[in-house]
């Protein structure tokens, strides 16, 4: 009978059996022996104790003995075996020795393509997955330098500040004070704020928590480039202990003013979810930029508080309200606002329906504009309308009575004539349908309106070319609304100073059949802006939108009883300082960031690519992956979106142009309805409604307006911030003549947009662009172009940022030092601190060659100190490029590295025939 026996580790000695005999004994017992297995470690609490079993042990007493016998005179070796029983034998999981090897020998590999590997050689290991993975990980930790985190990371920065000790591109820690109570940790990415620091209008900024055991929450910041996030530096945050009141908003206002001040960096808008720290850190750094909440963010919050029922608002303060604006009554407070004597406000439990009317608005669109396709509009002997309601013929309208607010304000009196009930005929329609005419159009809204309708406007009419999918999204959100799922209360950090939990066990803050429709007016509100007109309608300054929202919200409130979603609406949204941090139309600018999804992304990406293996690893382990695997990804993409890319080759649709491209194609194809739009192509607005909620601010009916573009339009076309948004030849109107490209400096310091050549295939042709901007396919492959962009920048932010602090001067003489060559009593300066530093590196060398014969070994440890190692790296890679410029007569072109960089600044310029010329020997 055969037996496959695996002996586990025993080991006894027996040094002396006698006086000159020397014996060692060995002994191995069967790993499957009961009697040799360790005791459980068990809770006594059964219902706590895991469901985990032990490996199958028998009463086999199986042994080995070996007996050595060491003398000289007489060698031998006794063995005995021993075994009871016939068991199964033992099933080996440990890794192999080839497998151990294969893992170690494979740094560079993921843990993936090593499993897929194994599994060519073993197709049915009995080791597992997790016992790979383990190995790899232990081979691969390169990032700790210590016990503690929070030194190894540190030591990690250090490390990576120069070009290649921390992967492929260098990183720089943030010197910030820490507060008491706060462990702080912060870095930036040279390479990338170089390379965009000047074209950054607008940073993101968002937390994450769980990529890491030691508890840091990671916040990120990230720039807009072209539709894509690129990140700017990471801050790590962690509480230890009782902290003073706003230390992490100091903390945060500390890791953003480095980037301000340093950097230079000019933000027209940052972004944010609603962190009151995250906030007033960014308000603080960049005071005149909009700040913009996420809407993503802001539409739950609001969902969740709608649903939270025992909760009361925070102290309504309605003379505020009053003096700004005098519809607002005084009577219609929340519950605890109101005096014993007022009688009660109570909600209806069904939406009270409201009929809007809308007419055809002026020509102040067009007026100035030649060629653009306008609405017919009768200009007299205009019908006017007649509703019954309440049993009462009403006119509505009259010829010219309807411009925008006034109009408003009189379907308002119509609500109150009305009694609340809907209109049950008119002379075009019944039972409240819509009747339209050339001069107006009358609709029902009401709950059941806005859900079913995406998209609706609040005359009740389709609109036609709204985002669907927006609208879809914003569906889902108030779904739950009208499913009626509600919360009693939420943990006192959800609710704002104020908002306290009513004692009355009846009290409601809203009803559920209201929810819907609060969600999708304050989504009309969050998206409305002055570049677009109004449906069927004009512009309007951000003063008239946000009166006009006000004054929506109010009367939707009122109409309905919602005394406290008003209280709570007016205190968190529409009052002054709140309408600010969410509207989009309280900056001039068009904001291409809307929400922090760039940031969820990003944080997205590193749990689930870069550390889907790994739960919560070392935070110096998190930092090692960011900056070696995930920062040098970014750094690929980002040079994917430079003017210089593939010039010369047909260049590659970038993600978001891939996205623009195919909406632009869904709406080429899209059927347009008889009505007429005010379209205007040269400012791109049309005032059919669906621009603003379209994620790339396009409508059917301008898609329509003009020519089938080129396939060179969706990688040329320049996409803004301001009116028009979107810059390119093709984009003019049917029956007219293609535009002409422009000069690359035109918007680009104001919008962002800063492109190096805008002048389509023909920039090819010449070297250097000429008067019109054509051509200067040179300046963008040398980055001439991206200089003068510097330059320019430099001069205007240069006027905003004038007392920006020390650290900001200091980074705008190191921008000026890059463009020496025009400045010539800058070169001289230069000039004569080389020449000093010449002198002094010859008299250092005389001095060391004249010591170091002594080998006095203390002096030459301290000047060793002095003269760092870093240091002497700059000085061989000065020499070593120098070197090679000598013996090649050329340097890189279009430096893409930061070794390529370096070496173009060692040697542009450089004379080749100067005495000095290096000897090419190693030193």
């Amino acid at each position: 009978m055969e037996l496959t026996l695996l002996l586990a580790d025993r080991f006894k000695d027996s040094r002396l059996w006698g006086r000159d005999v020397k014996k060692t004994l060995w002994i191995y017992t069967c790993a499957q022996w009961s009697a040799r297995q360790n005791n459980p470690q068990k809770v006594d609490d059964v219902s706590k104790q895991r469901d985990k079993q032990q490996m199958p042990s028998f009463e086999c007493r199986g042994r080995v003995t070996m007996l050595v016998n060491n003398t000289t005179a007489q060698q031998y070796v006794d063995i005995t075996v021993s075994h009871h029983e016939d068991h199964v034998p033992y099933c080996v999981i440990s890794l192999p020795p080839d497998v151990q090897k294969l893992i170690e020998d494979s740094p560079d590999k993921d843990p993936t393509q090593i499993w897929n590997e194994i599994l060519r050689k073993y197709p049915t290991p009995n080791f597992t997955r997790d016992s790979v993975y383990q190995l790899w990980h232990r081979a691969k930790a390169k990032w700790t330098s210590a016990i503690d985190e929070i030194i190894s990371a540190r030591n990690l920065l250090k490390k990576g500040a120069k070009p290649g000790g921390l992967g492929e591109y260098c990183v720089e820690e943030i010197p910030i004070e820490e507060p008491e109570g706060l462990l702080v940790l912060a870095f930036s990415l040279p390479d990338m704020l170089e390379n965009w620091r000047d074209r950054i209008r607008e940073a993101a900024i968002d937390s994450a928590w769980g990529t890491n055991r030691a508890g840091y929450e990671i916040f990120a910041v990230l720039s807009e480039a072209y539709g894509l996030g690129l990140p700017l530096g990471y801050l790590c945050i962690k509480t230890t202990g009782e902290s003073a009141e706003g230390s992490n908003q100091k903390v945060l206002e500390a890791f953003l003013k480095y980037f301000r001040d340093w950097w230079g960096l000019t933000v027209k808008v940052n972004l944010s979810d609603k962190n009151w720290p995250e906030i007033g850190a960014c308000q603080r750094t960049w005071p005149d930029a909009k700040h913009q909440l996420c809407f993503w963010h802001c539409l739950r919050v609001v969902k969740k508080r709608l649903a939270t029922l025992r909760r009361q608002p925070a102290p309504y303060n309605v003379q505020e309200a009053m003096a700004e604006f005098p519809f607002i009554e005084p009577a219609f407070l929340p519950i605890s606002q109101q005096p014993i004597s007022a009688p009660d406000i109570v909600a209806s439990q069904k939406p009270i329906p409201r009929i809007v009317v809308r007419g055809l608005a002026s020509t102040s669109l067009t007026e100035d504009l030649v060629g653009d396709r306008v609405a017919s509009e009768a200009q007299s002997n205009r019908p006017r309308i007649v509703l019954r309601l309440a049993g009462k013929m009403v006119t509505i309208l009259s010829p010219g009575e309807y411009r925008g607010v006034a109009g408003r304000e009189e379907t308002e009196e119509m609500d109150e004539m009305a009694g609340g009930e809907t209109g049950e005929n008119s002379e075009n329609g019944e039972n409240g349908e819509s009747g339209k005419s050339d001069t107006a159009t009358a609709g029902v809204e009401g709950n059941t309106a806005m859900s079913s309708k995406l998209g609706s406007d609040s005359s009740g009419d389709r609109m036609e070319n709204v985002d669907d999918q927006f609208w879809r999204g914003v569906a889902r959100e108030a779904k739950g609304c009208e499913q009626d799922v509600n919360e009693e209360d939420a943990p006192d950090w959800e609710f704002d100073d104020g908002e306290k939990k009513s004692k009355d066990p009846t009290y409601i803050f809203c009803p559920a059949p209201h929810r819907s429709a609060l969600l999708h007016l304050y989504t009309r509100h969050f998206t409305r802006h002055p570049i677009f007109p109004a449906r069927l309608g004009d512009t309007e300054t951000a003063k008239q939108i946000r009166a006009n929202a006000v004054k929506e919200m109010y009367f939707h409130c009122k109409r309905n009883s919602l005394a406290e979603v008003w209280a709570y609406m007016w205190t968190q949204w529409y009052s002054p300082k709140r309408w600010s941090l969410w509207a989009c139309s309280s900056s001039p600018l068009l904001s291409r960031l809307h929400m922090t999804m760039t940031v969820e992304n990003h944080w997205r990406q590193l749990k689930h690519q870069y550390l889907r293996f790994t739960h919560r690893p070392r935070l110096d382990h998190a930092i090692y992956v960011i900056c070696t695997e995930m920062v040098p990804a970014y750094m690929v993409a980002a040079s994917r979106l430079e003017d210089s890319h593939r010039l010369g080759r047909a260049r590659q649709l970038t993600r978001f142009r891939v996205a623009f491209k195919e909406n632009w194609k869904r709406k080429e194809k899209a059927k347009v309805s008889g009505c007429e739009y005010r379209i205007c192509v040269k400012s791109w607005q049309c005032n059919c409604g669906g621009q603003e909620t379209d994620p790339h601010h396009l409508c059917k009916h301008l898609v329509q307006a003009v020519p089938t573009p080129p396939p060179n339009f969706f990688t040329e076309v320049v996409w803004r911030r301001t009116m028009p948004l979107y810059r390119h030849p093709a984009l003019h109107q049917l029956g007219t003549s293609p535009g002409k490209y422009w000069h690359a400096e035109d918007g680009s310091i104001t919008d962002g947009d800063d492109h190096e050549g805008v002048g389509g295939h023909a920039l090819l042709r010449k070297a250097t662009r000429d008067e019109q901007g054509v051509g200067g396919w040179a300046d963008v492959a040398s980055g001439a172009a991206k200089n003068a962009f510097k330059r320019s920048r430099t001069r205007v932010d240069g006027e905003s940022n004038a007392e920006a602090g020390p650290s900001r001067q200091r980074r705008l003489q190191e921008e000026e030092d890059d463009i020496w060559e025009e400045d010539t009593g800058q070169a001289e300066g230069v000039e004569a601190s080389l020449s000093r530093l010449a002198k002094r590196l010859h008299q250092a060398s005389d001095i060391l060659d004249a010591q170091l014969p002594h080998e006095n070994i203390i002096w030459m440890q301290n000047i060793r100190a002095t003269l760092s190692e870093e240091w002497e790296g700059k000085l061989e890679s000065l020499l070593t490029d120098v070197r090679k410029y000598e013996r090649s007569g050329t340097n890189p072109t279009w430096p893409r590295n930061p070794k390529e960089q370096a070496a173009s600044r060692h040697t542009m310029g450089y004379q080749l025939k100067s005495t000095h010329r290096l000897e090419h020997t190693s030193t």
